[in-house]
């Protein structure tokens, strides 16, 4: 039997906080040509060490994201372009914000190898997360917010996580099909996007159901952090 439960380290510098970035009204947001260019310039140091398409740009009121695999939960950096002194976000492994002044987007390239060790510290908790995982167990219940939930297959357990956040952020539920790996969506209106669809009831979406155990609890986790949910939030029992 096991508990997974995940808890990050707190530091002296700001915690990022997770954004549910689907409540932005996407005509109050501007993408600027700066930003453009400091994105394009964090995509050029980052695509030595990984595939450029992997790098992706998401903007939000008060700043800029550059994420990794287009997840808000793996930021590489933050742009913060919006007065008349630019900051540089820079992110630790634990996932804590440095902002940094900049007079000129080339000084980006100063942080170039914080940026890179940014990246590689996702791409190495995920290979560490696979390998500690839940692979070849059999799910028990889960615990969301204290409430526990009786499941019988990792399955069941995604579904019942939609549906929960279904009930309780309807309004913002579409938020969802953000969602997806590196190659292949997560969940989609067209089901013949998906491998495996399975349909929400009560949506017009379905979510892809063909999946490790171990992507399950990952995507489970991505999820709730769109409404709002820490990883501390959800733990799950084992068998």
């Amino acid at each position: 039997c096991g508990v997974f439960n995940s808890k990050e380290d707190a530091t002296k510098r700001e915690p990022i906080e997770e954004n549910n970035l689907g409540n932005k009204q996407s005509d109050e947001i501007i993408t600027t040509e700066d930003e453009y260019e400091g994105y394009y310039i964090v995509k050029t140091i980052i695509r030595d060490i990984i595939d450029a398409k992997r790098v992706n740009i998401r903007d939000v009121k008060s700043y800029c994201n550059v994420l990794l695999d287009d997840n808000n939960r793996k930021p590489i950096c933050r742009l913060y372009f919006n007065s008349s002194q630019k900051y540089i976000g820079l992110i630790d492994g634990q996932k804590n914000e440095e902002r940094m002044p900049i007079d000129d987007l080339d000084e980006i390239y100063e942080y170039a190898d914080r940026l890179k060790s940014t990246v590689k510290s996702y791409d190495v908790n995920e290979a560490a997360s696979e390998s500690n995982g839940v692979r070849g167990t059999y799910i028990d219940h889960f615990e969301l917010n204290g409430v526990k939930y009786e499941v019988d297959s990792w399955k069941s357990m995604l579904l019942k996580i939609c549906g929960l956040m279904l009930t309780a952020h309807k309004g913002q539920f579409d938020n969802v099909l953000s969602l997806g790996g590196r190659k292949r969506a997560y969940f989609s209106k067209n089901p013949t996007e998906l491998r495996s669809p399975e349909p929400i009831t009560g949506t017009d979406i379905y979510v892809e159901t063909s999946h490790s155990a171990d992507r399950i609890v990952k995507l489970s986790r991505d999820i709730i952090s769109l409404f709002g949910y820490s990883e501390d939030d959800i733990s799950i029992n084992t068998k």
